[in-house]
């Protein structure tokens, strides 16, 4: 049978791995947090990879038509790497530059230039060409 003073012992001993729970959890859920973050960025990087390859397939097959709504290629290759409003060159208003999402300086590009009313004006493709020393 238990004692009075094994209950409050044992009572006594649960409180306290209780507060060490509860005081630790917010550490646990900050780990949890990073690690979900962690995972969708991962997918970010492989989505924008895949649109990517295939925006340079496409460019490659010559299947981009003059014209194309700004919003249509961003929903059809996702967010561009840069994109700068170009001053003083009309008809040119934007110019939206799509490269691979990890290879910085190792990737082709592929350069849109978009007019005032957001239509796809030209696109200039640049491959990659490793430089030999």
């Amino acid at each position: 049978m238990i004692t009075k003073k094994g209950l409050i012992i044992f009572i006594f001993l649960f409180a306290l791995c209780g507060c060490a729970i509860v005081r630790d959890f917010e550490g646990i859920m900050t780990l949890k947090r990073y690690g979900d973050s962690q995972a969708e960025m991962q997918k970010y990087v492989e989505r924008q990879t895949r649109l990517f390859n295939k925006l340079v397939e496409d460019v490659k097959d010559d299947k981009l038509e003059k014209g194309m709504a700004q919003r249509t290629i961003v929903r059809m290759y996702g967010d561009p790497v840069l994109t700068k409003e170009i001053k003083g060159d009309p008809p040119v208003k934007e110019k939206l530059l799509y490269r691979h999402p990890l290879h910085y300086f190792t990737s082709d590009k592929v350069y849109m230039y978009f007019s005032d009313d957001n239509k796809l004006l030209y696109w200039k493709y640049v491959p990659y060409v490793e430089k030999k020393y």
